[in-house]
């Protein structure tokens, strides 16, 4: 099962929402029968997410790397 998208604003952060939230989806996942979950995650980012998911399980399965360019004017 797939975490598509979480968040928690700057003003409420370092008070456990994410982990509550990450963990009660993988405690919903596991009574519907699910075996594992995956998440993406930007691996430069200083919020502290990453140590967030791997307290939690977690594991770095793979690796990506995205690529964007400005479109020039027509």
């Amino acid at each position: 099962m797939w975490i598509e998208l979480l968040g928690t604003r700057p003003a409420h952060r370092g008070r456990g929402a994410a982990s509550a939230l990450v963990a009660a989806g993988l405690s919903r996942y596991r009574e519907a029968g699910y075996q594992r979950a995956a998440l993406g995650v930007d691996a430069a980012n200083p919020t502290g997410a990453l140590r967030i998911y791997e307290r939690l399980g977690f594991r770095t399965e793979r690796t990506a790397t995205t690529w964007a360019c400005e479109v020039p004017p027509g």
